[in-house]
């Protein structure tokens, strides 16, 4: 038995194992739906940004798809005090890829311009893959390097080349 569930537009077709889906086309939202027509399962898909962090665990995305004007109040007090004043609309972001992109991200991330300027969906896919500035933020988060050396390997194994 399949169910076809369209939250939000979207279709997601769960066959009884779980192992068989479409993915949506959008990305980083959860999903609630009922495996068999009867017991409620929780997807929660990842956006690999550009430096491979998740955006979909990000506070600041969170709060935004919640639309939780406190939690972003509460973030926009803590977001780096180097920056200037930072505001409630400097901490909404829809992940890197998403039409609102946080202050932060859009003006003062180095990685995420170099990306969008070389046209790669990732770090991973560049020919210059792990440059001075990915592998300084790689020390601080070795979880990023973890996904982006797995999608590094994958593409290689492929024998695709970087752009």
């Amino acid at each position: 038995m399949k169910c076809l569930i369209k939250p939000n537009q979207w279709k997601l077709q769960i066959s009884d194992n779980l192992q068989s889906f479409r993915k949506p086309r959008r990305q980083g939202r959860q999903i609630t739906f009922k495996k068999n027509c009867q017991q409620e399962v929780d997807l929660t898909i990842e956006i690999i940004a550009y430096c491979g962090l998740d955006c979909s665990q990000c506070p600041s995305y969170q709060a935004t798809k919640k639309n939780d004007i406190a939690a972003l109040k509460s973030i926009a007090k803590k977001w780096p005090p180097n920056l200037a004043e930072i505001t409630v609309n400097d901490v909404v972001c829809e992940g890197c890829f998403g039409p609102r992109v946080s202050k932060c991200c859009l003006e003062y991330c180095a990685i995420r311009r170099c990306a969008i300027g070389k046209t790669v969906k990732n770090c991973a896919y560049c020919n210059e893959y792990k440059c001075q500035n990915l592998a300084e933020l790689m020390k601080k988060i070795p979880t990023i390097a973890e996904k982006l050396d797995a999608i590094h390997r994958s593409f290689q194994s492929h024998g695709l080349t970087f752009t």
